[in-house]
C-alpha cells in the first residue's frame, strides 16, 4: 500500500498535514473526504524501509528518556523524566507543554556529578535554538491565518454558486415536473438534499464534485418520459446546465500588475516627510487607479472569461438552443463594451480632477524654485557689493579682500545668469501653468536650450 502525504484544512480553518495509506491517489482522496476536511495538496511518497522504522519508532515507548529539573509557574521545583528523541526536543516539550523554567536536562541514568555539571551549564544554546524555532512557528501561524482567510473566501464564493444552482434546478423541476421520469425526479431530488446537507461542510472539493454530478445528470437525455416530443425542452435544459457548470468552475480574477506596484510605491513615498518624495508621490498619483477603476477592471476581466466560456457553449450546445446561447454571448459582449467605456470615462474624469485641485503637499518644483530664489538673492548681493567695491564708492573702503571682482569671472557671470533663467522659468511654471500637465515636458527642454545659448554666446 502506497503512502500519500497531504495538506488540508479542518473545520476550524487550521492547516493540517500527515500521511495516509491507500492503493491509489483517488482512493486516498476519497478516504480524506470522509474525514470532513478540505484537501489542499496530496503527493505520493516513496515507501522505504527507513521510513517504516522511523514511523514504528515514533512512539513514547521506544523514545529515550531525559531527566530534568525545572520550576513551574508558581516557582515550585519539579523533578522528573520526559521522553524525547534528543535533548533539545525534551527541552522544547518542557517549555511548550508545561511552561516550565528549566534548570537542566540530561539523559536518563546520568550520575549526580553529571547532573550538577549540567545544572551549572548555561542553557543559552538550547534557548537560542528554541527562540529561533518559535520565530519560524510565528511565521507559520501567520501563513495559516492567511490560508484560513483565503479558504473562507473560496468557501463563500462556492456556496453562493451552489445556492444559485439549487434555485435554478428547483425552478426547472417545477417547470418540467410532469415530464420527468419518476426515477429522474427522485435522483435529482436526492442530489439536492445531499447538497443541502453538506453545505455546512468545509470539504469544498466534495461540495463541488457533488454539484458537478448533479449538473451532468441534468444533461442526461433519459430524464424525460417522451424523449421524441421533448427535444426543445431537453436542449434548453442542457444549455441551462452548461451555463451553471461554467458558473461553478468560474474563479475570482486576481489582478496584480504594474498599476498595483505603482500604487504601493506611491503610498510609501506619500507617507514620507521628505518634500522630494512627496512630490514624486503626487506625480505617481496620476497613474494610480481608484478603487472604482480597479473594480471595473476586475469586472471586465471576469466578463472576458465568461465570453470565452460562452463561445465554447455555443459550439457544443444542441441546435435548438444555439440561438439562445448566441443571445447570451452578445449580451456579455455588450456588457464588456459598456464597462470599458465606463472605465475610460472614469480615468478621464480623474485626470481632469487632478489638474484642477490644489495639491496640499509641497511640489518638487516649488522646493527647487525656493532654493534658486535664495541663491539668486545671494549672487545679486555679491554682484552689487563687487561692483561698488571695484568702483571705490563705498565709505570706508572695500570690504572684500584683495582685488576681488565678481564681474571679472566668466564662470560666476554664467552661473548668475543661469540661476536667473531657471528661476524665471520655474516661477512661470508655478504661477501661470501650475495645473497644466504638459508644462512639465516644456520646462526642462526650454531651460536647457536657453542655458546652452547663454554658454555659447557670452
Amino acid at each position: 500500500m502506497a503512502q500519500f502525504q497531504y495538506t488540508a484544512v479542518n473545520n476550524g480553518g487550521k492547516k493540517l498535514s500527515g500521511l495516509i495509506g491507500a492503493a491509489t491517489e483517488e482512493e486516498a482522496r476519497k478516504q480524506l473526504n470522509t474525514f470532513g476536511i478540505s484537501l489542499l495538496a496530496i503527493q505520493k511518497m516513496a515507501e522505504t524501509a527507513a521510513q517504516s522504522v522511523t514511523q514504528e519508532a515514533g512512539t513514547s515507548d521506544v523514545l529515550p528518556k531525559f531527566e530534568f529539573e525545572a520550576f513551574d509557574k508558581i516557582g515550585k521545583k519539579v523533578l522528573g523524566t520526559i521522553p524525547a528523541s534528543n535533548r533539545y526536543k525534551a527541552f522544547k516539550r518542557l517549555m511548550d507543554e508545561y511552561q516550565f523554567e528549566v534548570s537542566y536536562v540530561v539523559a536518563a541514568g546520568a550520575t549526580e556529578e553529571e547532573k550538577v555539571k549540567a545544572k551549572a551549564e548555561d542553557l543559552s544554546a538550547l534557548k537560542a535554538e528554541y527562540e529561533a524555532q518559535n520565530k519560524v512557528t510565528d511565521k507559520e501561524v501567520i501563513e495559516e491565518q492567511k490560508i484560513s482567510t483565503e479558504f473562507e473566501t473560496q468557501r463563500k464564493n462556492l456556496l453562493q454558486k451552489v445556492d444559485f444552482i439549487l434555485e435554478k434546478i428547483k425552478g426547472l423541476l417545477a417547470s418540467y415536473l410532469n415530464e420527468l421520469t419518476p426515477e429522474s425526479r427522485k435522483l435529482i431530488q436526492g442530489y439536492i438534499d445531499k447538497l443541502l446537507r453538506i453545505k455546512s461542510s468545509t470539504n469544498l472539493d466534495y461540495i463541488q464534485s457533488t454539484s458537478e454530478e448533479l449538473l451532468k445528470k441534468i444533461q442526461d437525455q433519459e430524464l424525460f418520459l417522451h424523449k421524441e416530443k421533448m427535444q426543445s425542452q431537453r436542449d434548453t435544459l442542457k444549455l441551462e446546465s452548461q451555463k451553471m457548470m461554467a458558473s461553478l468552475h468560474e474563479r475570482p480574477v486576481q489582478l496584480e500588475g504594474v498599476a498595483e506596484k505603482i500604487e504601493e510605491l506611491q503610498s510609501k513615498l506619500g507617507s514620507s516627510e521628505n518634500p522630494l518624495f512627496q512630490g514624486l508621490a503626487n506625480w505617481l498619483a496620476l497613474f494610480t487607479p481608484t478603487p472604482e477603476e480597479k473594480e471595473l477592471k476586475t469586472k471586465i476581466a471576469t466578463v472576458s472569461r465568461q465570453i470565452w466560456t460562452y463561445r465554447k457553449i455555443v459550439w457544443t450546445t444542441p441546435a435548438g438552443a444555439k440561438e439562445e446561447a448566441r443571445q447570451s454571448l452578445n449580451s456579455l459582449m455588450e456588457e464588456k463594451t459598456r464597462l470599458k467605456q465606463e472605465l475610460k470615462n472614469r480615468i478621464a474624469a480623474r485626470k481632469r480632477k487632478s489638474t484642477n485641485e490644489e495639491v496640499p503637499e509641497p511640489l518638487i518644483t516649488e522646493e527647487v524654485n525656493h532654493f534658486l530664489s535664495w541663491l539668486l538673492a545671494f549672487y545679486l548681493a555679491a554682484y552689487f557689493v563687487s561692483y561698488y567695491s571695484s568702483a571705490k564708492v563705498l565709505p570706508g573702503g572695500s570690504p572684500l579682500p584683495g582685488d576681488f571682482n565678481l564681474l571679472s569671472s566668466p564662470l560666476l557671470r554664467h552661473i548668475l545668469i543661469s540661476v536667473f533663467l531657471w528661476h524665471v522659468i520655474l516661477s512661470l511654471r508655478l504661477n501661470t501653468l501650475r495645473y497644466k500637465p504638459w508644462a512639465n515636458w516644456l520646462v526642462l527642454p526650454l531651460g536647457l536650450v536657453l542655458n546652452a545659448g547663454l554658454v555659447f554666446n557670452l
